[in-house]
């Protein structure tokens, strides 16, 4: 992904429409904080340095994004165990993994279940309850 993004050839959705927006399509973009090269698709704050208020409001908004994202990594790492270290295996199993555990935490949350069970203990089974 890295050098995709050097490259300015990200693998990310075409833009989109925002919900209840007028405007024009928004594009994908990843949200970085200070330490990150400012890209195209990379979204930086601005240097905390004589900011005017817009970028001051910029800055604060793009700080609450970054805060979800680090919330909702924190809640997939805290269910799915698996997320709290390096995945050593290659790229592509890494990424079928973190799409199974995203997935995963999705359908349990329609369901509404809570996912008590250690995936990473092999002797683990469950079922759901219908």
């Amino acid at each position: 992904m890295c050098e995709r993004l050097r490259a300015n050839q990200p693998a990310l959705p075409e833009p989109r429409k925002l919900p209840t927006s007028a405007g024009p399509p928004a594009p994908f973009v990843i949200v970085a904080d200070e330490g990150f090269a400012f890209a195209p698709h990379v979204m930086c704050p601005f240097p905390r340095h004589n900011l005017d208020d817009s970028r001051h409001i910029f800055n604060d908004r793009l700080n609450r994004a970054h805060w979800y994202v680090e919330c909702a990594f924190g809640i997939l790492t805290h269910k799915w165990r698996i997320l709290l270290s390096s995945l050593q295996m290659a790229p592509e199993n890494a990424t079928l993994v973190i799409q199974a555990c995203v997935n995963l935490n999705n359908f349990a949350r329609i369901l509404d279940a809570p996912c008590e069970v250690d995936l990473l203990d092999p002797g683990t089974s469950f079922h759901l309850e219908d």
